[in-house]
C-alpha cells in the first residue's frame, strides 16, 4: 500500500467564524486509521484511532485561525489537510438615539439614528424580552413604539458574524394630547383707550 489516504476537514460545520475557542471538527477520509491534529504543521497531537468528528481548542487571541489534520493508513502512508476559522471574542458596539435624541415624541413612530463598530445584524424590541428579526445592520431604523402615552423605552441587540452580541437601550416620552388653554386681554376687558395691551396667558402644560 503505497497510496497516502484521502480526507477532508471542517471547523464548526465550515463556518467562517466563531467566537470562542473551543471548536469542533468534522472529517472524512477514505482508508485512514489514525489522525493526528496541529495548531501550527509543526507540532501534532499524538496518534488516535480515526473518527468523523474531534473536539479542538484553537490558539489564543482573535484572528485567523488554521488547524492541521493528518491522516495516516495502516500501511504508515500520510496526508494532511487543513481548515481555517475567524475566531472573533469581542461584541459589537452598540449606541443609537431615538429622534435624534428629542425627549419627547407626539407619535408612537420614531426614527432610530445607529452607531457601530463590528455590528453585521440588529433586532429592536419594546421591554427587552421580545425583539424583532434578526435583519442585517443599517444605521438607521424606522420603529413602532409600544402603544400609549408616558416614558417608553427601545431595545437594540446587535450583533456580528461570529454571534457575539450587545444590547443598549434609550427613551423617550409619548405625549399625543394636546395642550389646553385660556388667554385675557387687559384681564378680560370689553374696551381698551391704547393700542398696547396686556395679554395673560394660562395652560396645563409646560
Amino acid at each position: 500500500d503505497i497510496l497516502p489516504p484521502s480526507g477532508t476537514m471542517e471547523i464548526n460545520s465550515n463556518a467562517s467564524y466563531c467566537n470562542a475557542a473551543d471548536v469542533m471538527f468534522t472529517l472524512n477520509s477514505t482508508d485512514s486509521a489514525y489522525m493526528s491534529f496541529s495548531n501550527d504543521n509543526a507540532s501534532f497531537s499524538d496518534w488516535e484511532l480515526y473518527s468523523t468528528s474531534k473536539s479542538w481548542t484553537l490558539t489564543e487571541g482573535d484572528g485567523t485561525k488554521t488547524v492541521y489534520v493528518k491522516f495516516m493508513d495502516y500501511g504508515c502512508n500520510k496526508t494532511t489537510v487543513n481548515d481555517s476559522i475567524i475566531l472573533d471574542t469581542i461584541a459589537p458596539s452598540c449606541n443609537f438615539v431615538i429622534n435624534s435624541g428629542n425627549n419627547y415624541t407626539a407619535e408612537k413612530n420614531v426614527t432610530i439614528a445607529l452607531t457601530s463598530t463590528g455590528a453585521d445584524y440588529m433586532a429592536f424590541g419594546n421591554d427587552g424580552v421580545t425583539y424583532s428579526a434578526w435583519e442585517p445592520y443599517s444605521n438607521s431604523k424606522s420603529w413602532t413604539l409600544a402603544e400609549g402615552d408616558g416614558l417608553k423605552t427601545v431595545y437594540v441587540k446587535l450583533k456580528d458574524a461570529a454571534g457575539n452580541e450587545d444590547t443598549n437601550s434609550d427613551t423617550i416620552v409619548i405625549d399625543s394630547t394636546p395642550p389646553t388653554g385660556d388667554m385675557a386681554i387687559n384681564n378680560e376687558a370689553e374696551h381698551s383707550t391704547a393700542r398696547e395691551i396686556t395679554i395673560t396667558l394660562t395652560t396645563d402644560s409646560a
